[in-house]
């Protein structure tokens, strides 16, 4: 059984930048930028000033295609 964190998600056009930025910023990230178990997004996770656990998620659109265009 999968533990359950709770936290707050958002999506960001371009994963790798905005964690480049906020890296650069002071940011402490808990993971890195990642592909998902489903292929379909790339995910980091990172905490804000509060300590609160922040999910950054940026959906591949070519994953998202290929999955439509299966035969």
């Amino acid at each position: 059984v999968a533990e359950v964190m709770p936290h707050l998600a958002g999506c960001v056009d371009d994963i790798a930048l905005v964690y480049r930025r906020l890296r650069s910023a002071g940011v402490a990230f808990v993971a890195a930028p990642e592909q998902d178990a489903s292929g379909f997004a790339n995910v980091a996770f990172c905490r804000d000033p509060d300590g609160n656990l922040l999910e950054l998620i940026e959906v591949r659109r070519q994953a998202c295609t290929e999955a439509v265009t299966r035969p």
